[in-house]
């Protein structure tokens, strides 16, 4: 009993799973639920600063959004980069293997040359590109994590 206890994991562990598992539309629909009756110079007000609040609101949002955007631009960068040095190797490979009926033999060892070193880049890059699409997708889910905890207060599901 006390291994099954124990492989479960610790309190906050199960919590942050559970935490982890309910769809952010459903704690953002409890959370703003109106705790006290709203009156019309409450709603006036709202109204009039609605200007004001709604401009700021959307550019935290557009800031917001430029960052996550930005954050996975690198990484297709560095895959449109590896599919560039494939393309690269690919190409060089092909005008080696017609320069191999010329007399310019310089050349021929130029592409084949360039041929070994795109894909040689290339090899490296992959496993950096794996590692950088990994890391990227673990801090946008880090970041999806946080904004849902940001909106869970510690007396409602703890």
């Amino acid at each position: 009993e006390e291994e099954a206890v124990a492989n479960i994991g610790s309190v906050d562990e199960i919590a942050s799973q559970i935490v982890g598992e309910i769809p952010l539309s459903k704690i953002i629909k409890e959370n703003i639920k109106p705790k006290k009756k709203v009156n019309a110079f409450t709603i006036t007000l709202l109204i009039l600063g609605s200007p004001i609040w709604v401009s700021l609101l959307l550019s935290i949002f557009a800031i917001v959004l430029s960052l996550y955007v930005s954050l996975w631009v690198v990484v297709i960068s560095l895959w449109a980069i590896f599919v560039a040095l494939i393309v690269g190797a690919i190409g060089c490979l092909i005008l080696g293997l017609v320069f191999t009926f010329t007399v310019n033999k310089s050349i021929l060892i130029l592409c084949v040359s360039a041929t070994f070193i795109s894909l040689g880049l290339a090899i490296f890059l992959f496993y950096g590109c794996l590692y950088a699409s990994k890391g990227t997708f673990a801090l946008a889910k880090l970041i999806l994590k946080a904004i849902k905890n940001s909106f869970i207060k510690e007396k409602e599901y703890a």
